[in-house]
C-alpha cells in the first residue's frame, strides 16, 4: 500500500537468544513500521524501545515468525529494536524498516 521497506539486517538467531539494534533513527511525526520475516520454523518476538528512556514503544509476541510493530514517533530517534527467538529451533530472519 505504498510503503517501502529497507533491509536492516539478515541473520540467524539461535533458540533463546536475541538480536539487539541500538540507535535506530526514525523520522518524527511520521508512521514507523518494523517487521521481521522469519523462515517459519519457530517463534520470533519483536520489541521496540525508546532509546532515550528505555521505555517500551511496542511489541509483537504472537506465536509466529512474522512480528510487526507500528507507531508514530514524536521525535526523530534513537530507538532500540530487539528480535527474540522464543522457540526451540534456530531461525533465519530479515529485519525490515520503513525508512
Amino acid at each position: 500500500q505504498g510503503i517501502t521497506f529497507k533491509v536492516m539486517d539478515r541473520d540467524r538467531i539461535d533458540p533463546g537468544h536475541s538480536a539487539t539494534y541500538s540507535n535506530v533513527q526514525f523520522e518524527g511525526k511520521k508512521p514507523a513500521i518494523v517487521t521481521v520475516i522469519g523462515d517459519g520454523d519457530g517463534d520470533l518476538d519483536l520489541f521496540v524501545y525508546d532509546g532515550n528512556t528505555g521505555g517500551i514503544i511496542g511489541s509483537d509476541e504472537d506465536r509466529d515468525s512474522i512480528p510487526v510493530v507500528q507507531w508514530q514517533p514524536r521525535y526523530e530517534g534513537p530507538f532500540t529494536i530487539v528480535v527474540k527467538n522464543v522457540s526451540g529451533d534456530w531461525e533465519n530472519f530479515v529485519l525490515l524498516c520503513n525508512w
